[in-house]
């Protein structure tokens, strides 16, 4: 599936339904031109979509503020898994759980973010509480962060995870109770 050529768009969007399942697809945002609109997503997962699974896919996106999988607004006990996920432009997003998506599990992906700026393999947004993040292998740019936990993103445990990136896993203030142990990472160094 080649997706969001000229207008934003999803590759694959499921809003308000149960027990799907998502896998084995390679879909890729534009790859005709390696562009494409900004603000797309390849898996969007909406209001109240749970015990969903993403497995074994290949995701890239190409824009600016490019989305591989977005959980948003109560979406709760997914599981992730096993995916290849690939973002470019200026700013992307491998993962961005926003909005109260609690209990997914998320293991065994493979992460790259590209870009020049303002990039995170996986971002947790306010209110997304007790998500289990492992054995992960996450790469970002010198000025991106591997996981990134917003205010009041808590309970949310991180394991077993192997991360190249400008930052490894940041922390905002009041993000309580959340765990992070065992990781691998490595720090990368701008060469200038």
């Amino acid at each position: 599936v080649n997706y969001s050529q000229s207008v934003m768009g999803y590759g694959v969007n499921n809003t308000g339904f149960n027990y799907s399942i998502v896998r084995s697809c390679n879909i890729v945002q534009n790859i005709t031109n390696m562009g494409g609109v900004d603000n797309s997503y390849w898996i969007y997962i909406f209001k109240n979509s749970t015990d969903n699974t993403i497995f074994n896919n290949s995701i890239a996106t190409n824009s600016s503020s490019g989305y591989g999988i977005y959980l948003l607004n109560d979406v709760r006990d997914n599981n992730i898994t096993n995916n290849s996920i690939i973002t470019g432009g200026a700013s992307g997003y491998g993962m961005y759980l926003s909005f109260s998506s609690t209990n997914n599990t998320i293991y065994g992906n493979s992460i790259f973010v590209g870009g020049s700026s303002g990039k995170n393999g996986i971002y947790i947004d306010s209110n997304s509480d007790n998500n289990s993040i492992f054995l992960n292998s996450i790469t970002s740019t010198t000025s991106g962060t591997g996981v990134f936990l917003f205010t009041n993103a808590n309970g949310n445990n991180i394991y077993s995870n192997n991360i190249n990136a400008g930052t490894g896993i940041y922390l905002l203030t009041s993000s309580n109770n959340n765990s992070a142990y065992n990781n691998i990472i490595t720090v990368a160094v701008s060469s200038n």
